[in-house]
């Protein structure tokens, strides 16, 4: 006996079946993006040598201002500033203050006015003979590769991703 499901069933199987495979596109889709923003990263050679932390002596602008605010010496000390305005002024502040080295880590620095701002407070304290390391998320760094290729250039400068 040949019987035929009834109509409102195939319906669902297929609506179920429509599902599943924008599923599969969707998950195939995301996963090419994801190879796409990795061919974005500039281009990797060996590993950099490992470096350390570099204290800042108490006669050094924000060495004084560590001791200043109790932050023991050899320890780290922070202050959250709540005003982006604000902190990317105390950022750019202190990296013209350095004398010693800049530590800067971010997950977000773009091809902007403001990320160019931040790229030559950094190119401009190495270029005074002060440390920079920037630690940056590759995942926004599209678009950037010249920039920070031109600032890992520089002396004194290591730029990881």
């Amino acid at each position: 006996m040949n019987r035929r499901p009834p109509a409102r069933h195939l319906a669902g199987v297929a609506g179920w079946l429509q599902a599943r495979a924008l599923a599969a596109a969707l998950a195939i889709g995301l996963t090419a993006l994801a190879g796409l923003a990795g061919c974005a990263s500039p281009p990797s050679g060996p590993p950099p040598p490992a470096t350390r932390t570099l204290l800042a002596p108490a006669d050094t602008p924000l060495g004084a201002l560590a001791a200043a605010n109790g932050v023991p010496v050899g320890r780290s000390g922070f202050r959250p500033l709540l005003l982006s305005s604000i902190a990317l002024q105390a950022g750019l502040a202190l990296m013209a203050d350095a004398r010693v080295g800049i530590d800067l880590q971010t997950y977000d620095l773009g091809n902007d006015a403001t990320g160019h701002q931040i790229l030559r407070a950094l190119r401009d304290a190495a270029a005074r003979g002060v440390r920079v390391r920037l630690l940056i998320d590759d995942f926004h760094s599209t678009g950037m590769t010249d920039l920070l290729l031109g600032l890992a250039a520089q002396p004194g400068v290591a730029v990881r991703l």
